[in-house]
């Protein structure tokens, strides 16, 4: 069992640990512990687990323990966030991001807490600077040679974020970068998709929505599909992947022309985050009003 969860770790931490000193063993487990919670939508267990691997950890003296305290880190921010605790989540970012660039600054981890900071900016109502941080970041990494191969997944995962902040934002600028972002996001996604496809299928769910807000024609539109029946096949399978699929659903009933059963997965998909993820709750019936998806406007 131990040897599993070791294993399982290295898809969040880039590497596959073979022997593992006493002082990584803790917060490994501690880590994945947090990462079943967050599946499980119990973000205070989530939050409760993730602190108490941070403090395990304590001052991190090699890169893999950095790297753990990053991965720790991003658990706990991301509990905050969905609590709305906002500028609770933005401290934590900024802690972690300011110690990494004080241990390993250029480095892919350093550009990873950027990331980080970047989302809790987006979510505390600052679309537009993350857009803008997040660009530069992929713009930087692409002349950065010396991180090598490995930036080209970081590279996604800014992009990622930037058509998230694009599509929250709303605005002439955003469309511009969403354009932009959806443009050099698929040509890496395409070289990634046989090696990292869950990576992708998240990074190709906000191209999706994104080409769906951006679309002018048929074609635009049944791309916007593709990329979304695509994240659809290879997200992974928990239990808040499978709710957090009918807004998926949901777009692609609207693309094709089915408004009023696409009303009906939105409203669905809703009611069931009031509980579970309530930030995701508040956010979709923002979306869905503005663009006339209630189900009051059937």
């Amino acid at each position: 069992m131990e040897s599993s969860v070791i294993v399982d770790l290295s898809q969040y931490l880039g590497r596959r640990f073979g022997v593992v000193d006493d002082d990584r063993i803790a917060p490994l487990r501690m880590i994945a512990s947090a990462r079943q919670a967050r599946q499980a939508m119990n973000s205070g267990l989530q939050h409760q687990i993730a602190l108490a691997a941070i403090e395990t950890i304590g001052t991190p003296r090699t890169p893999e323990l950095l790297e753990m305290l990053i991965s720790a880190s991003e658990l706990v921010v991301d509990a905050l966030s969905g609590d709305e605790r906002h500028a609770e989540a933005r401290e934590r970012a900024a802690q972690t991001r300011d110690l990494v660039n004080a241990d390993s600054p250029r480095s892919l981890l350093a550009y990873r807490a950027d990331r980080h900071y970047a989302r809790v900016l987006e979510l505390e109502g600052d679309p537009g600077e993350a857009m803008h941080r997040q660009m530069g970041a992929f713009t930087r990494m692409r002349h950065a040679v010396e991180l090598g191969e490995d930036r080209i997944t970081e590279q996604l995962q800014a992009l990622q974020l930037v058509l998230s902040a694009a599509k929250r934002a709303g605005s002439t600028d955003g469309r511009r970068f969403a354009a932009r972002a959806c443009h050099e996001g698929d040509i890496l996604a395409s070289k990634l998709e046989a090696f990292v496809p869950s990576v992708v299928a998240y990074y190709r769910q906000r191209s999706g929505f994104a080409q769906a807000w951006l679309a002018t024609g048929e074609a635009a539109r049944r791309g916007a599909i593709d990329m979304l029946e695509w994240s659809l096949k290879h997200r992974r399978v928990s239990t808040r992947d499978c709710l957090t699929s009918g807004m998926i659903v949901g777009e692609i009933q609207l693309q094709r022309g089915e408004r009023e059963q696409a009303i009906h997965t939105f409203a669905f998909t809703r009611e069931r985050f009031e509980d579970k993820l309530p930030r995701k709750y508040v956010s979709a019936g923002a979306m869905l009003s503005s663009r006339g998806l209630l189900a009051a406007d059937l």
